[in-house]
């Protein structure tokens, strides 16, 4: 499969209780890896500065139609063209979106649309995503998902909480 953060949070939110494809609801322990790996770099050489952006609804907003832009050919435009090459053609429009996406990013920019810079804030805004990354690799080393269940139920128990997080997040 490889790294595609587009899948890879696709399964967390299905491990989360977020959506019921079985299939695919599987905590991923790259994520938290890639989290918890960025926060200790970051503090052996000195880097970490806690930012956040302004306009954060029209970051979420963006960052949900990137992510159903990504899934729409199972995660990345590695797998759109694996798809066109294997004779799949809707991976055509696919691959003319992807196409489309970058002509117009660069026009947008030239017009001057910008979100604003990021700002200095509280360091425990900056430790909000590790941490619950670290709680998430908590209860998967306590309550590991059992082979031949399609989900482990006590991470999707923890639903209420991450909606919680996303709305004092948002806010």
């Amino acid at each position: 499969m490889g790294i595609c953060v587009a899948c890879f949070e696709r399964d967390v939110a299905g491990a989360l209780g977020l959506h019921r494809a079985a299939v695919v609801q599987y905590m991923r322990p790259e994520i938290i890896g890639f989290v918890l790996g960025s926060l200790i770099a970051a503090y052996i050489f000195k880097e970490f500065r806690a930012r956040a952006g302004s306009a954060p609804i029209v970051r979420f907003i963006l960052g949900v139609f990137a992510m159903i832009g990504g899934l729409v050919f199972l995660g990345c435009p590695w797998r759109a063209v694996l798809r066109f090459a294997a004779g799949d053609g809707n991976a055509i429009f696919g691959l003319l979106g992807l196409i489309g996406g970058i002509w117009l990013g660069p026009h947008f920019l030239k017009g001057r649309y910008n979100l604003g810079r990021a700002q200095a804030t509280h360091t425990t805004v900056g430790w909000l995503m590790p941490l619950t990354m670290l709680g998430f690799l908590v209860l998967m080393l306590i309550f590991p998902q059992i082979q031949g269940q399609k989900k482990n139920g006590v991470l999707s128990i923890v639903y209420p909480v991450s909606c919680m997080y996303l709305f004092l997040s948002l806010s």
